[in-house]
């Protein structure tokens, strides 16, 4: 298992603008509380589970990887990371598992469209099913240009999920792209190599974030909903 410092290592090759793949694309993210290393080794076993019943296979960076990473790197800290492939030589990813150092114990699972949808969405619907019936109320998380999810920080909380801040669209919709956020909701209605590729991008999208954000004021705590005068 390679160490997580790789993945920060090659952020720059992440940053291109070259198109992504469209199997590569994310097409639903929630978030799932996991506050405790038990809890976290039980999701990742479901997950497994639901792979390997569709002919895929479960990575992941063993405790001593992530912990040496937050040693190095403060910002770049995690929990848990794994990735879910099908392919002996890992050639297609399916999800990606990991929390990021605002939101520890939070983890995000996000899914690919995959190059057979059909599989990688009867994986998805499986795995899904699995992980409600062990934590019942996931969260939705926003998805931006197929790819990217927002900071968590950028994020409003709803009854079902996660909103991006009006505030702080600007940081991930340009207008030269005008590209609208996307919103998954509930899983049933979304029609949704190695273990670091899709976690590359997530990383570098995510330091690219915190760069920008150690150069403004700081935010405010977390919000609600019900702290916003008006919907966007």
């Amino acid at each position: 298992m390679r160490h997580l410092l790789l993945v920060l290592l090659g952020t720059c090759a992440a940053c291109s603008s070259a198109p992504q793949p469209a199997s590569n694309e994310t097409v639903a993210a929630f978030e799932v509380s996991l506050p405790t290393a038990q809890e976290r080794a039980a999701f990742i076993e479901i997950v497994r589970d639901a792979a390997k019943a569709e002919g895929g296979h479960l990575d992941a960076a063993n405790d001593g990887e992530l912990r040496q990473t937050g040693r190095d790197m403060p910002p770049a800290k995690v929990t848990v990371h794994a990735a879910v492939w099908r392919g002996d030589e890992d050639d297609e990813n399916w999800a990606t598992i990991m929390d990021q150092a605002d939101h520890l114990g939070q983890v995000w699972i996000t899914f690919a469209r995959g190059e057979d949808e059909a599989l990688a969405s009867r994986f998805r619907e499986r795995a899904m099913r699995d992980i409600k019936a062990r934590w019942p109320n996931p969260l939705s998380l926003p998805i931006i240009d197929h790819r990217t999810i927002p900071l968590r920080g950028d994020l409003i909380r709803t009854p079902t999920g996660y909103e991006l801040k009006p505030s702080e669209a600007s940081k991930y919709v340009t207008p030269a792209k005008k590209r609208w956020l996307t919103r998954t909701s509930a899983m049933s209605s979304i029609p949704v190599g190695r273990i670091w590729y899709q976690s590359i991008r997530t990383f570098a999208f995510a330091i690219e974030m915190i760069c920008i954000d150690w150069l403004q004021p700081r935010a405010q705590p977390f919000p609600t909903k019900d702290h916003l005068s008006e919907r966007p």
